[in-house]
């Protein structure tokens, strides 16, 4: 995947055992956590040229939220203090229905 500026960038994916379907959420995401059917994820502003924060700046990590059951994504509007290096990668999440 290449950011609007031709560069590598990262991925988030969801994965469904039950159905197969996998999404991507469609933005350049980091570090990420889930609990309690939630994801929170640092999405990078420069990949999708978007100030995510407000500030001017395009570069930096801002935190985000997606709701797997719903579909949703917040952007939260925080700046995270993880700075990461350019690179080329991709990060899976599963979710299983019980």
């Amino acid at each position: 995947m290449l950011s609007v500026f031709g560069v590598p960038d990262t991925a988030l994916f969801l994965h469904d055992l039950a159905s197969g379907e996998t999404r991507n959420l469609g933005l350049s995401a980091w570090e990420f956590t889930q609990a309690d059917g939630l994801i929170a994820f640092e999405a990078a502003e420069i990949p999708q040229g978007q100030d995510w924060n407000g500030n001017g700046f395009l570069f930096e990590h801002v935190a985000h939220v997606h709701d797997i059951a719903a579909g949703t994504t917040w952007n939260l509007g925080l700046t995270t203090s993880t700075s990461h290096p350019a690179g080329v990668g991709f990060s899976v999440v599963a979710r299983v229905r019980l």
